[in-house]
C-alpha cells in the first residue's frame, strides 16, 4: 500500500466550532496539534487512489493522538434490532485509523511520530441521547478507540477559561468568550443537557 501527501492551503481547513473546542482541548493540556491534512491512499484494488484527510493530531512529550471529531455520529452509523452497532461501521472507523496510522509510518518526514505511542479518538458532540451514546462507546472502546464526549470537552474548558490561567492563549477568543459568559453568571459546569431539562 502506498501512501503520498497532498498540499494543504491553510492548516486550519475549516472553522467549524466544535473543531476549535477539541482542538483547545488539547491545546490547554499541553498538546500540539495539526488540523486537516490530505493524502492519498494507494490500494491494490484503488488505481485511482482513495482521498483521505487526517482530521486532527495531537502530540506531546509522551503520544500521538490521532483524533476524528464528529458533530454526530455519522450517517454510515447504523444499529441492529439489540441496538449494536453493525459491523459496517465498526469497519469504517478502523479503516479511517489505519489509513491515518499507515500514512504516517510511510510518509519518511511523520515516520518519528508513529514510532512512540499511539492513540485513537473520536471526539463526539453528541451528549443527548445517554443510552445510544454509552453503546457507542463501548463498541469503540473494546476496538481499541477512545470516544471524548463533547460535555467532557466542554467541562474542561470552562475549568480551564474559569481558573484565571489563560495567560497561555491571550489571543484564543473562545477561552475568553467562556471566561466573559461565566463571569456574568451564563456558565454552569453542572448544568444538565438541553434534552433533559425540556422533559
Amino acid at each position: 500500500m502506498k501512501y503520498k501527501s497532498e498540499a494543504t492551503v491553510d492548516n486550519r481547513y475549516n472553522n467549524d466550532a466544535f473543531d476549535t473546542m477539541v482542538e483547545l482541548y488539547y491545546q490547554t493540556q499541553g498538546y500540539i496539534t495539526s488540523v486537516g491534512k490530505s493524502f492519498t491512499v494507494y490500494e491494490p484494488n484503488h488505481e485511482s487512489g482513495l482521498h483521505c484527510t487526517l482530521s486532527m493530531i495531537a502530540i506531546n512529550e509522551q503520544e500521538t493522538v490521532i483524533v476524528s471529531p464528529y458533530d454526530s455520529l455519522p450517517g454510515h452509523v447504523t444499529w441492529d434490532k439489540k441496538g449494536n452497532i453493525k459491523m459496517k461501521t465498526l469497519e469504517f472507523f478502523e479503516h479511517y485509523f489505519r489509513h491515518c496510522e499507515g500514512y504516517l509510518r510511510n510518509v519518511q518526514s511523520y515516520q518519528w511520530l508513529a514510532q512512540r505511542p499511539m492513540r485513537r479518538v473520536v471526539a463526539l458532540l453528541w451528549p443527548e441521547e445517554q443510552p445510544v451514546n454509552d453503546n457507542f462507546i463501548e463498541h469503540m472502546n473494546k476496538r481499541g478507540v477512545d470516544v471524548l464526549t463533547g460535555r467532557a470537552i466542554a467541562e474542561k474548558l470552562i475549568t480551564y477559561a474559569t481558573s484565571g490561567d489563560t495567560s497561555a492563549f491571550p489571543d484564543v477568543q473562545a477561552l475568553r468568550l467562556i471566561a466573559i459568559m461565566s463571569r456574568l453568571g451564563f456558565v454552569n459546569i453542572d448544568a444538565k443537557p438541553v434534552s433533559q431539562r425540556l422533559k
